[in-house]
């Protein structure tokens, strides 16, 4: 015969009425060990989380440029005019080709690209010499591009030659470029999980 003794008021205190009303509470022992055990990995994982974020950022700022730097600020002239005039094809081909010699020769002159929005970069450089060797090198890559020649026939961007040396001057896209030296404040953007420049130099 079972040792449990129906549950109710007026049952014994013998060991089987003591079975019979615990019993329905064990099966909480492994669902709070599940849980603790899930609460333990979830916290252990938010801090695995936070320590890889925080060398991230340590990472991304040791590789931009800092103290005093030369930042530089880029956009291509009549851009608005030149997608509403010229297909679609036509302005993302070009604008294609301006980023690729941007950021090749980033590479060749030590500089940072910080961001960009729409044709526009901002640049830091760890110098002012590279940030003007970069300028210089861009504007001859941008003169000697293979621009599409429906590009060409858009007013700001024809070729136009020198008449007396038949030098060519202005050739496709033309890009303007500001430049300011100065110490800058860096601090780890989220939004780009990279470097961004902040103070009086930026503005």
């Amino acid at each position: 015969a079972s040792s449990c003794v129906p549950c109710g008021s007026g049952q014994g205190s013998g060991v089987g009425a003591w079975a019979c009303v615990d019993q329905p509470k064990a099966w909480l022992i492994p669902v709070v060990i599940v849980l603790s055990l899930v609460v333990v990995a979830l916290l252990g994982l938010t801090i695995l989380v936070k320590v890889l974020q925080a060398r991230r950022r340590r990472r991304v700022i040791a590789a931009a440029p800092q103290g005093k730097v030369t930042l530089m600020f880029t956009d291509v002239q009549d851009s608005t005019a030149l997608w509403d005039t010229m297909p679609a094809g036509v302005m993302k081909a070009a604008l294609e080709l301006h980023n690729q010699i941007f950021r090749q020769l980033l590479v060749k002159h030590r500089g940072y690209e910080v961001k960009t929005e729409g044709d526009a970069f901002m640049i830091a450089f760890w110098t002012a010499d590279d940030a003007v060797q970069f300028a210089v090198d861009a504007q001859l890559r941008l003169l000697t591009a293979p621009w599409d020649p429906q590009l060409l026939e858009f007013p700001s961007c024809s070729r136009v030659m020198d008449p007396s040396s038949r030098t060519v001057l202005f050739n496709g896209l033309r890009v303007r470029m500001g430049m300011n030296t100065g110490e800058a404040d860096v601090e780890f953007c989220a939004e780009t999980l990279k470097a961004d420049y902040f103070g009086q130099t930026v503005n």
